[in-house]
């Protein structure tokens, strides 16, 4: 038998085509894989760091979908377009205009018109208010002793949170905005004497005005049921069992624990309480 002779040419042939073949698998995957990406859209803030108060929830997200990638294919999140209030956002889930998740607190009426995923996204932590104020007026809040020496002040809040029904219901005086931004403002220009804040929040918000001569209250807490929730369209049930299976995987695992104790100005219950301070139960309407 002849021996096989080298052949340049046939052997450039071979590896271009088997080139080609590696370049059009992986473009074939690549495809596959854009493909089988699916998204789901959040409400977009005008800020995604770290101290935004949206930072958690969507983090948390971000956790739920990665836990559950395996089970129900692989998700990421887009933002909605345009920057909506939490009102709008409710509005444009329930009429499946663009929107597939909103976090919020929790009413009849929103589980009414939406599918609420029931677990609390801060395990009770925002439900203890601490009150925003004016560095001048700490003195006068240490004075505060019962809930009626507290209705001798004036709150600040906004025109459709849940924490206006809980003012209304428990008889406390307030004054309202359309826009939350404004309230910080009307607050340092003496509009009103307070701001009822959940303890996750405050932190945050002072860091976001620091040119404001404000503080947290040091001696009170206001303590209401106020659960923040994920929520879903009411047909979109899938969505709602992965959200809910992920919250519970990471739940278990410890992962959700080490991200909210990773948002900056986070305050453990104990901690809240270790400083002796004058718990105020008040009643929710819902």
């Amino acid at each position: 038998m002849a021996p096989t002779m080298f052949n340049p040419n046939r052997n450039w042939i071979l590896c271009r085509q088997l080139l080609l073949l590696c370049v059009y698998l992986c473009c074939v995957r690549a495809n596959s894989a854009i493909a089988s990406t699916q998204y789901i859209f959040i409400p977009d803030a005008m800020s995604h760091d770290h101290i935004d108060l949206n930072y958690y929830p969507e983090e948390l997200l971000k956790l739920v979908l990665q836990k559950t990638d395996a089970t129900y294919g692989r998700t990421e999140i887009k933002f909605y377009p345009l920057i909506i209030g939490r009102n709008r956002a409710r509005a444009v889930l329930m009429n499946k205009l663009g929107l597939d998740v909103i976090w919020s607190s929790s009413t009849h009426q929103r589980e009414e018109q939406l599918l609420a995923i029931k677990f609390n996204l801060f395990k009770g932590i925002n439900e203890y208010k601490i009150l925003l104020i004016r560095n001048e007026d700490q003195e006068k809040f240490a004075k505060v002793q019962t809930l009626a020496d507290l209705r001798h002040f004036k709150a600040g809040t906004g025109t459709h949170w849940q924490d206006t029904q809980v003012l209304t219901f428990n008889n406390i005086p307030f004054v309202t905005s359309w826009n939350y931004e404004p309230l910080f403002k009307m607050l340092a220009a003496k509009r009103f004497d307070y701001m009822v804040r959940g303890s996750q929040e405050i932190s945050s918000e002072l860091v976001l005005h620091p040119t404001l001569p404000l503080m947290a209250e040091q001696t009170l807490l206001l303590h209401y049921k106020q659960p923040l929730y994920y929520f879903v369209h009411k047909d979109n049930t899938i969505l709602a069992e992965r959200i809910l299976r992920g919250l519970n995987l990471a739940q278990a695992d410890g992962s959700l624990d080490a991200l909210l104790e990773s948002v900056p100005g986070y305050i453990a219950l104990d901690e809240l309480h270790s400083k002796q301070r004058r718990v105020f139960e008040l009643a929710d309407p819902e």
